[in-house]
């Protein structure tokens, strides 16, 4: 949350994949909108977001991740349709090998 306002936010960093040895072949962040409004989407990086489907989606091919590539999402929390759950439930899926339920 920051401070005083009604925006929320929600950070995947993938520059902690910086070190690992060479690139990643295919990487793919699909973060599912749950109980929030497209509408209520402020800010969001990289810029190679698709959105479908309640889904922001990036894709990154032969991929060395830098703090430049790192998911960013603000969001407006005036606009969540609240029902108890966590709003965002992201899916990681890397070199075609989903990864769930890591927040």
């Amino acid at each position: 949350m920051l401070y005083k306002t009604d925006v929320r936010f929600f950070t995947y960093l993938l520059s902690t994949g910086a070190p690992w040895k060479g690139t990643i072949g295919k990487a793919e962040i699909i973060v599912n909108l749950k109980d929030i409004e497209m509408d209520s989407i402020v800010y969001k990086k990289p810029d190679n977001c698709i959105i479908s489907n309640g889904q922001l989606i990036w894709t990154f091919l032969d991929f060395e991740p830098t703090s430049n590539d790192d998911i960013e999402i603000k969001y407006n929390s005036n606009k969540i349709l609240y029902t108890g759950k966590k709003p965002i439930s992201p899916v990681y899926i890397v070199d075609k090998i989903s990864i769930t339920n890591l927040i």
